[in-house]
């Protein structure tokens, strides 16, 4: 069965490449009518939109790299003081021979895979589509600017009004080259061996399913990437949060996992995952016995997700621990602790209580 679908799918690809081919020499034939007859000379042109003098060069041959195969087309292209033109690859949004639909899949494969290599992989594997590693980062690299520009300076989406709008953004280490991390250091005061890439999703919601719970709007999503300081990536989310209609918002959510500079650029909503994180790496400050560290844990989590309390109990908790003041907030400062940053106020009243007791 295997075979008979690959073979299927390989035939009908064939005749959708050989449709494709016919489909686009049949395009190119009315710019060749208007050339000169002769091929294989350069013929004197005049471009009346720019008013000066070109050289047509008729029925040149190129060949197009699609999501169906390859082919030749047969076009002209010109050549004066201005440089070279081709006009039917700027109608057909050719780059470097790929058409749109395939330069798509290219450029996805390329943001989604850990490298150019497997990006070349998944086109084979996905779509049998043959295409180089490095002719994908060419695309890539040609391709990208276009889609910053574009999402920087779009105009501002029309909208009604929108009851929710969340911003959701966090940071991760990627691996990068020693030349792009040079005077950089890392955890153990070396050199670091990666960078921190920062992403950011804004996503709307009109409606709730039957048990109440929010529904991102399909289709919704909008990313933001960048390997920016924090300040500036703030700014880069904050308008693509305003292109998307922010002030359009009954309310505004930004969900976040708890880390410094994400609290600094926007008051939050810890999300639930993270939180509970959060609540184990405390625990481990608090508490030595594992059992206790787990069962403590487990108990603020349990109040955190039914009624919100946690907070009462959490200044219990730290009322009767064994540590001191100076212990915990030596702890909190800590590299391994700087995830319970957004608990360090009430670690605080908590001692305040003790002391009184």
């Amino acid at each position: 069965m295997a075979q008979l679908e690959q073979s299927l799918k390989v035939a009908l690809i064939k005749d959708g490449c050989n449709i494709l081919e016919w489909l686009l020499n049949q395009k190119a034939q009315p710019d060749q009518d208007k050339a000169q007859p002769d091929q294989d000379k350069a013929q004197p042109d005049q471009d009346k939109a720019l008013g000066i003098n070109e050289r047509c060069y008729t029925k040149r041959k190129k060949k197009v790299h699609s999501v169906l195969g390859s082919f030749e087309v047969e076009r002209d292209y010109y050549h004066g003081p201005q440089g070279t033109r081709v006009p039917l690859d700027e109608r057909l949004g050719l780059i470097d021979g790929y058409t749109p639909g395939l330069q798509r899949l290219m450029c996805r494969c390329g943001a989604m895979d850990s490298s150019y290599q497997e990006a070349s992989m998944s086109l084979q594997v996905y779509g049998g589509i043959h295409v180089s590693g490095r002719q994908i980062q060419r695309v890539v690299n040609k391709v990208g600017p276009d889609i910053v520009s574009f999402s920087q300076h779009r105009d501002p989406q029309k909208t009604g009004a929108i009851p929710v709008m969340y911003i959701s953004y966090d940071g991760t280490g990627v691996p990068m080259k020693s030349t792009e991390t040079q005077g950089r250091k890392g955890k153990r005061e070396e050199q670091a061996k990666t960078r921190e890439v920062k992403l950011g999703c804004v996503f709307t919601q009109h409606v709730r399913d039957e048990e109440g719970y929010p529904l991102r709007d399909t289709q919704s999503t909008t990313y933001v990437a960048s390997f920016n300081r924090a300040g500036e990536f703030g700014t880069l989310i904050r308008d693509e949060a305003r292109l998307r209609g922010l002030g359009q918002a009954e309310q505004v959510v930004v969900l976040g996992d708890g880390a410094e500079w994400i609290w600094n650029v926007a008051r939050q909503i810890l999300d639930f995952y993270h939180g509970c994180e959060h609540l184990y790496d405390l625990s481990r400050i608090l508490f030595t016995d594992a059992e206790t560290i787990k069962s403590k844990a487990e108990r603020w989590k349990k109040v955190m997700k039914e009624n919100g309390a946690w907070i009462r109990q959490l200044n219990a908790d730290f009322c009767t621990n064994h540590l001191g003041q100076k212990e915990l907030q030596k702890s909190l400062d800590a590299p391994s602790g700087c995830a319970c940053v957004f608990l360090q106020p009430f670690a605080s009243k908590a001692f305040a209580q003790k002391s009184h007791v």
